[in-house]
């Protein structure tokens, strides 16, 4: 879980690189270049990733389910 992440890595006095799904999903490409600037990885200069074969599932079922959801609906 992720609390017993954070106590392994303040235990060890390790400050881990973080990411947010929402910002990796918004630019993945600086992301990554993110990441491995932060690993000391060096990357090519035309770094690119290769087009994104996933395709978006919701619909508008999806949402009816997630407002009920969050307005706490049981049915």
């Amino acid at each position: 879980d992720a609390k017993g992440w954070e106590t392994w890595f303040r235990q060890r006095g390790i400050e881990p690189f973080r990411v947010i799904y929402e910002d990796f999903v918004a630019d993945q490409t600086g992301t990554l270049r993110c990441i491995f600037e932060f690993l000391e990885i060096a990357l090519p200069e035309d770094f690119q990733l290769p087009a994104s074969q996933l395709k978006v599932q919701a619909d508008s079922l999806t949402d009816l389910w997630a407002g009920k959801f969050n307005r706490g609906e049981q049915e």
